[in-house]
Protein backbone atom coordinates (compact mmCIF):
# COMPACT_ATOMS: atom_id res chain seq x y z
CA UNK A 1 0.00 0.00 0.00
CA UNK A 2 0.79 3.36 -0.42
CA UNK A 3 2.10 3.95 3.41
CA UNK A 4 4.31 1.00 3.29
CA UNK A 5 6.15 3.38 0.37
CA UNK A 6 8.67 5.94 2.50
CA UNK A 7 8.26 9.44 2.15
CA UNK A 8 11.29 10.21 0.38
CA UNK A 9 10.64 7.94 -2.38
CA UNK A 10 7.18 9.35 -3.13
CA UNK A 11 5.33 12.95 -3.25
CA UNK A 12 1.83 13.30 -3.39
CA UNK A 13 0.82 17.03 -4.06
CA UNK A 14 -2.34 18.86 -5.77
CA UNK A 15 -3.16 22.59 -6.47
CA UNK A 16 -6.61 23.97 -6.93
CA UNK A 17 -6.56 27.38 -8.58
CA UNK A 18 -8.50 29.38 -10.47
CA UNK A 19 -7.65 29.98 -14.50
CA UNK A 20 -8.34 31.91 -17.77
CA UNK A 21 -9.46 29.07 -20.06
CA UNK A 22 -7.96 30.75 -22.60
CA UNK A 23 -4.61 29.98 -20.95
CA UNK A 24 -5.52 26.30 -21.38
CA UNK A 25 -3.16 25.22 -24.15
CA UNK A 26 0.00 26.74 -22.93
CA UNK A 27 -0.61 24.85 -19.46
CA UNK A 28 -1.21 21.74 -21.71
CA UNK A 29 1.54 22.80 -23.51
CA UNK A 30 3.82 23.08 -20.39
CA UNK A 31 2.68 20.03 -18.83
CA UNK A 32 3.62 18.13 -21.36
CA UNK A 33 7.24 19.27 -21.83
CA UNK A 34 7.87 19.51 -17.81
CA UNK A 35 6.68 15.38 -18.59
CA UNK A 36 9.27 15.15 -21.22
CA UNK A 37 12.16 17.38 -19.07
CA UNK A 38 11.78 14.98 -16.13
CA UNK A 39 11.32 11.52 -17.98
CA UNK A 40 14.72 12.39 -19.59
CA UNK A 41 16.25 13.41 -16.38
CA UNK A 42 15.03 10.78 -14.13
CA UNK A 43 15.80 7.61 -16.84
CA UNK A 44 19.74 9.06 -17.26
CA UNK A 45 22.08 6.45 -15.90
CA UNK A 46 21.43 3.04 -15.43
CA UNK A 47 18.15 2.88 -13.72
CA UNK A 48 16.93 0.54 -10.89
CA UNK A 49 13.13 1.54 -10.24
CA UNK A 50 10.10 1.93 -11.92
CA UNK A 51 7.75 4.48 -10.93
CA UNK A 52 4.28 6.83 -12.24
CA UNK A 53 3.56 10.22 -12.66
CA UNK A 54 -0.03 11.05 -12.73
CA UNK A 55 -1.23 14.79 -13.92
CA UNK A 56 -4.98 15.82 -13.95
CA UNK A 57 -5.96 18.85 -15.47
CA UNK A 58 -10.15 18.92 -15.92
CA UNK A 59 -12.23 21.91 -14.40
CA UNK A 60 -14.40 21.45 -10.75
CA UNK A 61 -16.56 24.39 -11.91
CA UNK A 62 -19.62 23.59 -14.72
CA UNK A 63 -19.91 25.63 -17.89
CA UNK A 64 -22.05 28.25 -18.12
Amino acid sequence: TLTQVPLERRDLSSITLPINDKNLPKAKEMIKKFRRKLATTLSQGETNQVYTLNMQLYPLTNEA
